[in-house]
């Protein structure tokens, strides 16, 4: 089911939850953000309906993440280049080791999602996923 599919199935204060619990760092200011009390994100957070278009909306947010991060590599590989070429640039190194160190992170994500993908496919193909 598509992202829009699932989302159709709720109202405007609850796709504003969404977005809220997205990018807020509690349900308290996600709740007053959204104009809605803590207990009626709770109330939501109990329906499958509300859940999925949550999970969707994080995993998209997630993925648009590691997107960014991807195309950041490239840069923050030319500042190392030119860090160890030019001598002293401490602070931008340090900020590029900083970016490069999480790269292991995001191909592991990757790998996984390719794996899960693939066996998702798999058992769509074997009439399981039905």
């Amino acid at each position: 089911m598509g992202q829009n599919a699932t989302s159709e199935k709720l109202n405007d204060k609850q796709r504003r939850a969404i977005r809220a619990i997205l990018t807020e760092r509690t349900i308290t200011s996600a709740a007053q953000k959204a104009g809605v009390s803590r207990s009626t994100i709770y109330r939501w957070l109990e329906q499958p309906a509300f859940v999925a278009a949550l999970t969707q909306a994080s995993d998209a947010t997630q993925k648009a993440i590691a997107a960014r991060l991807t195309g950041l590599l490239d840069r923050s590989l030319d500042v190392v280049g030119e860090a160890l070429g030019n001598g002293d640039a401490k602070i931008r190194l340090r900020a590029a080791l900083g970016l490069l160190s999480r790269y292991d992170g995001l191909a592991e994500y990757l790998d996984l999602t390719a794996r899960v993908s693939e066996l998702e496919r798999k058992v769509k193909l074997s009439g399981g996923g039905q």
